[in-house]
């Protein structure tokens, strides 16, 4: 018997295959979530432009990975003061 993931998985691999967008690591993994349903956003947003039509080309793959999955809060230059600050009072106790 599949286990979640596995299931998830193939289901993801269904739905690129169904719009003919090829399975790289980002397309997979915007199908995945979607296909999982835990990032609300992304389902609606995703819901949203199946219910006009829209092309899953690789524009539109690109720009909804980089809205769901790319963040340039990562890299310590990036920090806000705000979150420097909190670190850091949470690390002195």
């Amino acid at each position: 018997p599949m286990n979640g993931a596995e299931s998830l998985a193939r289901q993801a691999l269904a739905w690129l295959d169904e719009r003919n967008v090829p399975p790289t690591p980002d397309n997979f993994k915007l199908a995945y979530a979607y296909v999982e349903g835990e990032n609300v956003e992304l389902k609606r947003d995703f819901d949203a432009l199946i219910a006009v039509g829209s092309e899953f080309d690789a524009s539109t793959m690109s720009a909804q990975h980089r809205r769901y999955f790319t963040s340039t809060s990562c890299t310590p230059a990036d920090q806000s003061p705000r979150t420097t600050t909190l670190s850091l009072s949470l690390a002195k106790g």
